[in-house]
């Protein structure tokens, strides 16, 4: 019985040895082989070898390892995820896997797969064991970008810079993340050190030109969104707001091919961003006093959203323009003919020009003049103040009323016209006709340019 007993406890150590012998001396060979197959990019076969081995030998955290590694590189994440998580159960340490790898890769992952949050458990883990790794704080500082958590972004790319001070993508995203925090100077420090090692960055140039656009600066951000204006993923952006600089500083003409340039960038033709890139472009050629272009595009918008910010408004006020031939001239004539034509609107109503004068570009005229306050123009010679505008973007109101009756103390006129194609808020017919004033707005407007373009021009 004892011999019994002996030799079976000889044969099970046998058994054990074998099995021992065939892992340390077998498994390395067959493991470098893995290897081998990977580094010359042969995954599927060293992914074979790996399965069929952990039919064999499941616990060997090496080979679930190495297999998760075949299945990133196929693009089975699922798997590779599988295989990654299970690593966690074993010590890894005694088996020289860093787990600080493992779960960086993990992290790689769930960014593939859009598992956001995710990815930032397995890099925040990650950074508490490698402190110094500058891919890993650049990474967890993008993901707090994507959320949005702007001071935890700027945390984790101050400490990818402290690592390495030249690193050009921290010092970027810094300038970008202090841009979005509305700290415009602080921003371009970093923006303009960027710039420095990548003139030519699209990026640092987009954020750089926005940054000058908030601070005032709008010649130097032309520069800059004008190299970030021709890229495919921030030309939208970058155009869309080279229009709207060009807009505030009354370059219509430039500001209109600019936002042109912007809506060639969008393809659904019914996204508000379409729509708002429309609406600037309609309210750049209002400017201009080029109405029927303005109401084409905001009865374009019309058609496709009605209840889009105030087209409605803007159609009601400005749609009978379109086709009234006397007013369109009025409000697109050069400033010659403009003055000319203020000249022949004065003398219509029988008075003598004392003094006129060009406001504003060509927006309008004023005039000090000697004439009749009264329907009878032979009697009552009296001085007459003429303010003839064209510019339609305001309607008038007791503002404009105002600055008359100052204008008219100043000139000591007895009377005045007020004449436009705008029109006027209500009551201020009423607060008018108690003053000495008279309001011609776009309701009598079209009346007096045809009576004014059927006289001669005679001395008075």
């Amino acid at each position: 019985m004892d011999i019994t007993i002996l030799v079976s406890v000889i044969g099970a150590v046998g058994i054990i040895l074998v099995i021992f012998l065939y892992k340390i001396i077998f498994n390395p060979l067959k493991i470098s082989k893995i290897v081998e197959l990977m580094s010359k990019g042969d995954y599927s076969e060293a992914a074979h070898i790996c399965q069929k081995m952990l039919e064999k030998d499941p616990d060997n955290p090496r080979l679930h390892y190495l297999f998760g590694d075949c299945y990133t590189q196929l693009g089975n994440f699922a798997g590779a995820k599988a295989e990654y998580n299970y690593l966690f159960r074993y010590n890894l340490d005694l088996y020289n896997i860093a787990e600080e790898d493992v779960r960086y890769k993990l992290a790689e992952i769930y960014l593939q797969s859009n598992q956001i949050e995710e990815a930032l458990k397995e890099l925040l883990l990650v950074a508490k064991k490698k402190p110094d790794d500058i891919s890993t704080m650049l990474k967890i500082g993008n993901i707090f970008k994507e959320f949005g958590k702007w001071e935890n972004a700027i945390s984790y790319y101050q400490k990818a810079l402290s690592i390495d001070k030249t690193n050009t993508e921290a010092i970027f995203s810094l300038g970008e993340a202090f841009y979005n925090r509305k700290q415009y100077k602080t921003a371009l420090k970093f923006l303009s050190t960027a710039l420095k090692t990548a003139p030519n960055s699209v990026d640092a140039n987009y954020f750089a030109g926005l940054c000058y656009k908030e601070l005032g600066e709008l010649r130097t951000a032309i520069t800059h969104l004008k190299k970030a204006s021709m890229d495919k993923r921030l030309g939208l952006n970058a155009t869309y707001s080279l229009g709207l600089i060009y807009f505030e500083l009354q370059q219509y003409n430039d500001a209109i091919e600019t936002f042109r340039n912007a809506a060639s960038f969008v393809e659904d033709k019914k996204s508000t961003t379409y729509l708002n890139i429309m609406y600037a472009l309609a309210e750049s050629y209002q400017r201009l006093n080029k109405i029927p272009e303005a109401i084409d595009i905001w009865e374009s918008i019309y058609n496709v959203r009605s209840n889009f910010r105030d087209v409605v408004v803007k159609l009601s006020k400005f749609q009978h323009l379109k086709n009234d031939e006397y007013v369109r001239e009025f409000l697109l004539l050069s400033n010659e003919n403009f003055m000319e034509l203020s000249k022949k609107i004065i003398h219509h109503f029988g008075c003598k020009i004392v003094k006129i004068e060009l406001l504003d570009n060509g927006k309008g005229v004023e005039a000090q003049t000697i004439g009749s306050t009264s329907q009878w123009k032979n009697i009552d010679k009296l001085p007459v103040f003429f303010y003839i505008i064209r510019d339609i973007s305001e309607p008038i109101t007791q503002r404009e009323v105002g600055m008359i009756l100052d204008k008219m103390k100043i000139t000591k006129s007895a009377k005045a016209y007020l004449i436009s194609p705008s029109y006027t808020v209500a009551d201020i017919e009423n607060y008018a006709i108690s003053r000495p004033i008279e309001i011609i707005s776009r309701d009598k407007l079209t009346e007096l340019l045809q009576q004014v373009a059927n006289e001669s021009l005679e001395e008075i």
